[in-house]
C-alpha cells in the first residue's frame, strides 16, 4: 500500500487527498497558507508540532505541507518552503493578468503550473546533473506521448532501494552561506525533524545559498556518522535501508543486476565488471554467496558510471521508473491533446523553467549559477539573477483579459523607450 500518489504531481506540496490539499489553502486568490516569521514567508505552522517533529515544546518551529517528511531535513523544508512561495508568486500573477479567476480558478492553474515546473525541472536539470545525460539520452528515445497501456505505478524496487541512494550523499553537516560567503555549519544529527534553522532571520535565504554552494558526498558505502549512529535519534540509516529492503521482500542485487542486462554472478569475482576489488572482498567477507547481496548495498557498491553519480543497476532501474513515470501520466505536463494540456506558447515558457529561476523569483539571492545542481565552476559561472531566464505568465492570460492591439502597442512603445532611456 502506498501512502502517496504514484505521480510526479506536487502531492507533497498540495497533499494526496482533497481534505489536506483544502487545510493547505488560504480562502482568497488561490493561494497556499504561510507563516510569517520577522518577516519571512516560511511554511504554515503545525497545529500539533510534537507529534509532526522530534521537538519538545509545543511552540518549537514545525512546519504544516503536503508530506510529513518535509521536516526531516532542513534543506528539504527549505525547498518545499520555496515552492509554496512560488505556487502564491503564481497566484498573485495569474490574478493581476485575469481579475476574472475566481479563487478556485487562480488556485489549480498555478498548481498546474508549478507541477509542471517540478516535472520539468527533474527531467531536464535534476537528472542529468545525477546521471550525466538527460532523459531521453539515457533511454535512446523521445517522448512520444501518453501511453494508456504504460502502468505508472512506483515499483517496489524503486521506493525501497534504489531511490535510497540519496542517503550515501548526505554530508553530516548543513552548511549555511550568507551574503558575504561566511558559512556556518550544524550538525545534521540535531536537525532530524526539527527544522528550527529556518526561523532564524535570513534562515531560509541563507539554507538555500548554501546548497547552491556545498558539494553532495560520493555514492558508496561509507555513511557519515550522523547517519550511521545518529539517525532519527539513535538509529544507523543504512541498516535501516537493508532491513525495509528485507521487509518489503524484495530479491537480492543479482536478479535486479540481471534484470538490467548483465550476467548473474555465480560467484563474488563475477562482480568484478561493476565493483572495485576491495569493494568484493569487503562483499565477500559479509555475504555467503553473490545471491545474498541485498539489493540497496549491491547498487551503492558499483562503480559509478563516467559522468554520472550512480553505478549501472541503480541507473537502470530509475530510467525504467521515470520512464513509465512520464510516459504513463495522462498529465505530464509534455502531452498534449490531453485534458489540460499546455498550448504550445505555454509549453514554450515552461521549459525555461529551473531551479536557479525558482530561486531569484522566490528569495533574495541576487546572483548564483544556472545550473544550481552542480557547484560554481569555471562551465557554470555564477551570474546575476537578471541574466537568468524565466517564465512570462502573460501565456496564461485570458484571451478575453487581454487588451487591445493599442493598448498592446502603447505598453511595447513605453517599455522600449523607458530601456533606451536607461542605457
Amino acid at each position: 500500500m502506498n501512502q502517496a500518489t504514484h505521480f510526479l504531481d506536487g502531492s507533497h506540496i498540495y497533499g494526496t487527498n482533497n481534505r489536506d490539499a483544502a487545510a493547505l489553502r488560504e480562502k482568497t486568490g488561490g493561494l497556499l497558507k504561510t507563516t510569517l516569521v520577522d518577516d519571512e514567508e516560511l511554511l504554515p505552522l503545525a497545529a500539533n508540532p510534537t507529534e509532526r517533529c522530534l521537538v519538545n515544546n509545543k511552540s518549537d518551529a514545525c512546519f504544516a505541507t503536503g508530506d510529513v517528511r518535509a521536516n526531516m531535513h532542513p534543506g528539504l523544508t527549505s525547498l518545499h518552503s520555496l515552492m509554496v512561495r512560488e505556487h502564491n508568486r503564481i497566484a498573485k500573477a495569474l490574478a493581476n493578468l485575469n481579475p476574472s479567476w475566481n479563487s478556485d480558478k487562480l488556485y489549480h492553474e498555478a498548481r498546474r503550473i508549478v507541477v509542471a515546473e517540478i516535472q520539468h525541472i527533474t527531467y531536464k536539470h535534476w537528472l542529468p546533473a545525477l546521471t550525466g545525460k538527460v532523459f531521453d539520452e539515457m533511454y535512446d528515445s523521445y517522448d512520444i506521448g501518453y501511453n494508456q497501456d504504460i502502468d505508472p505505478t512506483i515499483t517496489n524496487s524503486f521506493a525501497t532501494a534504489a531511490f535510497h541512494f540519496v542517503n550515501s550523499l548526505l554530508d553530516q553537516d548543513i552548511e549555511m552561506l550568507d551574503e558575504n560567503n561566511n558559512v556556518t555549519s550544524h550538525r545534521l544529527v540535531h536537525n532530524y525533524f526539527n527544522p528550527k534553522l529556518l526561523v532564524g532571520k535570513k534562515g531560509l535565504e541563507n539554507l538555500l545559498r548554501g546548497m547552491v554552494n556545498q558539494r553532495s558526498q560520493n555514492l558508496d558505502l561509507n555513511y557519515d556518522d550522523d547517519l550511521r549512529h545518529g539517525w532519527l535519534g539513535a538509529l544507523d540509516a543504512l541498516a535501516l535501508d537493508v532491513q525495509r529492503g528485507r521487509d518489503h521482500g524484495l530479491p537480492g542485487y543479482a536478479p535486479y543486476r540481471a534484470l538490467c542486462g548483465r550476467a548473474p554472478p555465480a560467484a563474488f569475482r563475477d562482480l568484478a565488471d561493476v565493483m572495485a576489488d576491495q569493494t568484493i572482498k569487503t562483499l565477500a567477507h559479509l555475504y555467503e554467496h553473490p545471491n545474498d547481496i541485498d539489493l540497496v548495498v549491491g547498487i551503492m557498491s558499483e562503480i559509478p558510471l563516467k559522468g554520472s553519480l550512480l553505478g549501472p543497476t541503480a541507473t537502470c532501474l530509475i530510467r525504467e521508473q521515470l520512464r513509465r513515470t512520464r510516459a504513463g501520466d495522462r498529465y505530464f505536463y509534455t502531452h498534449e491533446h490531453e485534458a489540460g494540456a499546455f498550448s504550445k506558447r505555454q509549453l514554450a515558457e515552461l521549459r525555461r523553467a529551473s531551479l536557479a529561476a525558482l530561486l531569484c523569483a522566490n528569495s533574495r539571492l541576487a546572483a548564483l549559477q544556472r545550473d544550481v545542481f552542480r557547484p560554481p565552476a569555471a562551465d557554470n559561472p555564477i551570474v546575476s539573477c537578471d541574466a537568468i531566464k524565466r517564465i512570462n505568465l502573460e501565456a496564461w492570460q485570458d484571451p478575453s483579459e487581454q487588451p487591445d492591439i493599442l493598448a498592446r502597442t502603447n505598453k511595447w512603445i513605453k517599455n522600449k523607450v523607458g530601456s533606451n532611456s536607461t542605457k
